[in-house]
């Protein structure tokens, strides 16, 4: 990412590494944080709206990702990463709370 940020987006170097060190810091972390309240609105772990939720954002970061190559602004690159990564940090906590609410008590280690 930071050769592609420098290559194509014209980034410094200094620029490409600060820029994705704190993106690959900041974005799934803050994902992973925000899945708790996302879970409890949805239902909880063990509700169909849980799942149809955690689907939709991985849909959602699937699409994210799409236009991250046709951009060759830097500062859109960077967003839209932060969007990926931010909603692909979202769905592994949600994945795996799903998984453990819906599995039998003897499989769950």
């Amino acid at each position: 990412m930071t050769l592609y940020l420098v290559d194509i987006n014209g980034a410094t170097i200094l620029q490409a590494q600060s820029a994705f060190t704190f993106i690959c810091v900041t974005s799934p972390t803050a994902g992973a944080i925000a899945s708790g309240p996302i879970s409890a609105w949805a239902g909880g772990y063990s509700s169909k709206g849980a799942l149809k939720l955690t689907i939709f954002l991985a849909l959602f970061s699937c699409i994210a990702s799409l236009p991250m190559s046709w951009f060759d602004n830097y500062f859109a690159v960077i967003i839209n990463l932060w969007i990926y990564l931010f909603t692909g940090g979202v769905c592994v906590p949600l994945i795996t709370g799903i998984f453990l609410a819906n599995i039998e008590m003897e499989y769950r280690t």
